[in-house]
């Protein structure tokens, strides 16, 4: 996982690194320890810590954020939080498709436009 800096913190690159290493990427199903579906909406770092992040949705609408290495690990009964259903040929993340988008995407308000429109029209949220 991401290097700490001795505050909690990676660099962004090392976020980047371990988001292009990882197996979660759009549009793929992810079956919940509880039995629900999620749909994989994306991938980020979160902007406090710089610790890679999934975006994910339920069948009810809900947006959720969580941490990578939480997502992919185990939950208090040691099994798998989150186990892939579905893979996808999709780009490795939402901003790929844009003009000068990167890996993750980056949360400027004019980039946030961008993904909320991105999100309505591929997801109808």
């Amino acid at each position: 996982m991401t290097r700490d800096m001795g505050w909690g913190m990676a660099t962004k690159e090392e976020a980047l690194a371990e988001l292009d290493a990882c197996p979660v990427r759009p549009g793929q199903s992810w079956k919940h320890a509880n039995g629900h579906i999620y749909k994989i909406i994306g991938t980020g770092i979160a902007e406090a810590t710089l610790s890679p992040v999934v975006i994910y949705a339920g069948g009810d609408g809900v947006i959720w954020v969580r941490g990578l290495e939480v997502f992919l690990g185990n939950n208090d009964e040691g099994k798998p939080r989150f186990e892939l259903v579905t893979e996808t040929g999709q780009a490795c993340c939402l901003a790929s498709r844009w003009p000068g988008g990167q890996h993750s995407v980056d949360c400027t308000a004019r980039r946030s436009l961008q993904v909320q429109a991105h999100l309505t029209q591929e997801y109808g949220l």
